[in-house]
């Protein structure tokens, strides 16, 4: 019996916390609802501030983010605004179009790290 048809039958019906660096091979399949943790409010006058702490973030003190410190590779964050916030495109921050991104309050910014320190933008809205 291989591990994951174990844990299936050990928590079925419950519900199975992964936490720290898991790494999954093969085809995996999941069913259900799943979350992505907690969200986390970036750090006030921190124009490059941490990810580290997981993929979900909103806006903190600053009004202006560089780039986003300590990411992986594979590693996607999406961000909603809590007031004004301009993303800065540049080397560490692809956006679309080329141009800063000026978020207001509920505007959403998708990014994945594909190479090594260069976040690209996947997706935005703008909730007008």
């Amino acid at each position: 019996m291989s591990l994951l048809h174990w844990l299936h039958d050990q928590v079925r019906g419950k519900y199975l916390y992964i936490t720290g660096t898991s790494v999954l091979g093969g085809d995996v399949g999941i069913a259900g609802r799943t979350t992505q943790g907690t969200v986390t409010t970036f750090g006030a006058a921190d124009a490059t501030p941490t990810v580290a702490a997981g993929n979900l973030f909103k806006t903190g003190g600053a009004d202006t983010v560089t780039d986003f410190d300590d990411g992986i590779v594979g590693q996607t964050i999406r961000i909603i605004a809590a007031h004004a916030y301009t993303v800065t495109d540049g080397a560490p921050i692809i956006l679309n179009g080329s141009a800063n991104f000026v978020m207001a309050a509920a505007d959403t910014l998708t990014l994945t790290m594909f190479d090594d320190q260069v976040w690209q933008e996947v997706s935005r809205m703008v909730n007008l």
